[in-house]
């Protein structure tokens, strides 16, 4: 078998698939893996019915007593001190050689870290969103690799420039991004004196969007769009809004064209194929110590 080859992933997560964490590094990718690479899986989801029971005591049973060859166990942003958490910490201090702690936000800021800190310590391997999280980690584990969340690539590409210059905005409207709209986006777009677009997706809450309206409102230059009923597990509508929403107004067309089609190329940076090279990179390196 070649060194670091994966055939099977057993991923367990920490929410469900409302959270573009599970649905980015987990659901989707897992999804191209069984098409593409002829990878299985079970991607379990906490929860108490029981059907997720059900899916829970058969990837855990199987993982914990009888895992398959070259398989993989990602523990994803696990952070609660329940009975779900209990349960994989037993697994990952009984299948350590498998185990690789998945963390691609700064959880740690917002809640107790006993637990993250005890699964990156315990893992074999910690996969890490951000160069920071990579950073912070390694003072637990020494075997940290950044891994990027990778975005399904649908061929959805942009066919021309639109007139009116547009800027897009993907997120909710609350603590550090709330503040960052106000300090960076909110002031620059006020001192814009050409007519242009602000389209922000992902706010749902009416009071926001009175509150977006109501600041902007004496900037008769910009015209503020803010879609409702988004659903965010309809990847290929989402990837068709986004393409709508990178302009760059002052460049002469043969430049956008080319910056276009470099942006497009950037893709390979954070596609499904580069996401499992960097964790059959991992399980390769842990072999190979093994060997040692």
């Amino acid at each position: 078998m070649e060194k670091g080859k994966i055939k099977h992933l057993y991923w367990f997560t920490y929410y469900n698939l409302d959270s573009p964490s599970v649905r980015y590094r987990a659901k989707y990718a897992l999804d191209f893996a069984e098409e593409k690479l002829g990878v299985s899986s079970r991607l379990v989801i906490p929860g108490y019915a029981p059907k997720k029971l059900w899916n829970f005591m058969k990837g855990y049973t199987s993982a914990l007593i009888f895992p398959k060859k070259d398989s993989l166990i990602i523990i994803q942003r696990v952070r609660s001190n329940f009975i779900y958490a209990n349960l994989l910490k037993l697994l990952v201090l009984v299948r350590k050689e498998h185990t690789v702690y998945d963390l691609d936000d700064a959880d740690y800021l917002e809640f107790d870290p006993k637990v993250i800190h005890f699964f990156a310590k315990n893992c074999n391997y910690i996969s890490a969103g951000s160069p920071e999280i990579a950073k912070h980690l390694k003072q637990f584990n020494s075997k940290v690799l950044h891994i990027t969340s990778p975005t399904p690539d649908h061929e959805i590409l942009k066919k021309e420039r639109n007139a009116r210059f547009t800027i897009g905005w993907i997120g909710g409207f609350g603590g550090g991004h709330k503040e960052s709209l106000y300090m960076y986006l909110f002031p620059a777009l006020k001192e814009l004196k050409f007519d242009c677009q602000l389209i922000m997706i992902g706010i749902t809450k009416e009071i926001d969007k009175k509150e977006i309206h109501e600041f902007l409102k004496d900037n008769s230059n910009i015209k503020v769009v803010i879609p409702s009923d988004i659903d965010w597990q309809n990847e290929i509508s989402l990837q068709k809004m986004i393409v709508q929403l990178t302009k760059i107004k002052m460049m002469e067309d043969d430049e956008y064209w080319e910056y276009s089609k470099n942006a497009r190329h950037s893709i390979e940076h954070f596609n499904h194929w580069k996401y499992f090279k960097d964790f059959e990179k991992m399980k390769a390196t842990y072999e190979t110590e093994t060997v040692l």
